[in-house]
């Protein structure tokens, strides 16, 4: 896979997870005998750093059958160019520090019409703060997200409305 996986089109007889070459997370779910083309448009693209959430994550969308897309923040801008996710979810509480920052980098891009979902501790106003004025559409507690995952999934990728 290259780094951007662009054009790259992975095959399962199962469905599976596989690892890109910085051993993230790919999180890109296939089923049986569905052809993915990382390059087409995916409905949600996740940005998380955090093993245990991101499998989580990717263990819920594939039983829901929504395919995710992983992105570091530095690739963030890229992996929306190749893959055109309808929504990009996004640990506000990223090693990088830089999560609040790639939210306002997002959100200045004319192409981006989609919606960010950002999670983040409960006790850290002032990063959910930071975080809804630049311009995080859903910003939830750590807790409210491993919780409501599968009906966000759902919802993220166009499956339900928005409630």
């Amino acid at each position: 896979m290259d780094d951007e996986g662009k054009g790259q089109r992975l095959k399962s007889d199962r469905l599976t997870q596989c690892t890109s070459i910085n051993s993230r997370l790919c999180l890109a779910t296939i089923s049986t005998s569905h052809t993915l083309n990382l390059s087409s448009p995916l409905p949600i693209l996740v940005v998380v750093d955090d093993l245990l959430f991101a499998s989580k994550i990717s263990e819920t969308a594939r039983r829901l059958g929504i395919a995710v897309g992983s992105a570091t923040i530095e690739d963030l801008g890229a992996r929306l160019e190749a893959t055109q996710p309808k929504a990009v979810i996004i640990d506000l509480n990223h090693r990088s520090g830089r999560a609040v920052e790639a939210v306002l980098t997002l959100k200045a891009n004319p192409a981006w019409r989609g919606t960010i979902c950002g999670f983040v501790s409960h006790v850290q106003s002032e990063l959910i703060e930071a975080a809804r004025q630049g311009g995080c559409d859903l910003v939830l507690a750590r807790s409210a997200f491993a919780r409501d995952l599968p009906q966000l999934l759902k919802q993220l990728a166009g499956r339900i409305a928005k409630s």
